[in-house]
């Protein structure tokens, strides 16, 4: 059974996205190439903010309003809890690290860990969903990792 597109149709995707970033903020390609996709890959049990027409506005003004001293670019979700995935807004490079942050926490809790770019936070992200699907653990944690020295 093919998915269905749900959430922002892809036209929308890069504006809506944008609009909720930093001026002069630049996404990942990788994380670009994503947003054309017709059907956005599903990497259960986590999903994407895009997958819910407001999911990305709603998250980004809970971000900001728990933690105003953070630049956050919310874009993906667990299921299973209150993390969230973000980019690091503060980084214009155009290949901003990925912040995992854990919403509700008393600001300076919020952190559970970071990748150093998109493709290794997707590398990763990937391989723990297929081992979510093998297994069907629905305690398997997904991959977090902190930055190195």
């Amino acid at each position: 059974m093919k998915s269905q597109p749900r959430g922002v149709p892809v036209g929308r995707r890069l504006a809506v996205s944008r609009q909720y970033a930093p001026t002069g903020f630049t996404f990942p390609s990788p994380y670009l190439s994503l947003l054309t996709a017709q059907v956005l890959p599903d990497v259960t049990p986590v999903f994407w903010l895009l997958e819910l027409e407001e999911g990305v506005a709603n998250w980004a003004r809970m971000l900001e309003e728990q933690y105003p001293e953070r630049v956050l670019v919310p874009f993906a979700k667990d299921r299973r809890t209150d993390d969230l995935f973000c980019f690091e807004g503060n980084d214009l490079t155009g290949n901003p690290a990925v912040i995992l942050i854990h919403s509700f926490a008393d600001p300076g809790w919020e952190y559970r860990g970071a990748w150093s770019h998109f493709d290794s936070w997707y590398r990763g992200l990937l391989a723990f969903h297929r081992d979510w699907i093998r297994t069907g653990d629905a305690e398997l944690d997904p991959p977090k990792r902190k930055p190195g020295p």
